[in-house]
């Protein structure tokens, strides 16, 4: 028996030598996306991509707390903390900015974790998105976990970018193709072309109380990713309510 106890404890004391290792491997990891610059002769694919690989791995056994030395590194989490999201950045040396990568953390029924990436160098991903996601809403739908995140993200010195994505959790699975949209689509973008001075760029926000996903100060040269059709002559404010199971144009 005490010897079952001394190899269990050595065990756990291995898993937390190693789990330090890569959180301490993460932070350099994260040091050098925050200082790199296309001069550099690192792969700017490859970094990001171990980068996320290990966030993934460490994100697998634990959840971390914000590094306050780090500036390129956000942790957020839904209201009920069944779904964490963390977004490391890096600068893309052009009119982009800064260049957004996520990994998604849950928790599954046996108390364990789930881990996620959505960037676009996680050539596993069912999802490669760029997009620094600020803030989530539990959407009001029977029998389903779904969750609507918006975000924001520069595609140049004339377009900026919102997005609103619905996620799901089923299973102890984070399901990344929920057809909120039209085209069963689990994401909708809205691409707002800076040609006229508009007080509010790329703006998306979400009503609660009336379940209504709303996009503001939308112009003729602005896009959405749904039929244009649907949107000929319509500026100003658009709304999409929430039914209970997707999102529809009113």
């Amino acid at each position: 028996m005490k010897l079952q106890v001394f190899f269990l404890s050595l065990f756990f004391c291995v898993q937390l030598s190693a789990q330090k290792d890569a959180v301490a491997s993460l932070v350099d990891q994260l040091n050098t996306l925050n200082y790199w610059s296309y001069e550099d002769e690192v792969d700017i694919d490859s970094l990001v991509h171990a980068t996320g690989s290990n966030l993934i791995q460490i994100l697998e056994h634990q959840v971390l707390d914000q590094i306050d030395s780090l500036y390129n590194f956000s942790i957020n989490s839904s209201d009920d903390g069944n779904l964490n999201w963390y977004t490391f950045f890096y600068y893309s040396g052009g009119t982009k900015g800064d260049v957004s990568n996520t990994v998604f953390q849950w928790k599954k029924s046996d108390k364990s974790y789930g881990a996620y990436g959505i960037y676009s160098a996680n050539d596993k991903s069912k999802l490669s998105i760029e997009m620094n996601f600020h803030s989530s809403y539990k959407l009001p739908s029977k029998g389903k976990n779904l969750y609507l995140l918006l975000g924001n993200e520069r595609g140049n010195s004339r377009l900026e970018v919102a997005s609103a994505l619905v996620v799901q959790l089923k299973n102890d699975y984070l399901i990344l193709d929920y057809p909120a949209f039209k085209n069963n689509s689990a994401i909708l973008y809205f691409f707002d072309y800076l040609e006229t001075d508009s007080a509010c760029i790329a703006c998306m926000e979400y009503d609660e109380d009336n379940k209504l996903l709303m996009i503001d100060s939308f112009e003729e040269e602005d896009q959405l990713s749904i039929s244009s059709e649907e949107l000929e002559g319509r500026k100003g404010k658009i709304y999409f309510h929430f039914d209970g199971r997707n999102f529809k144009l009113k």
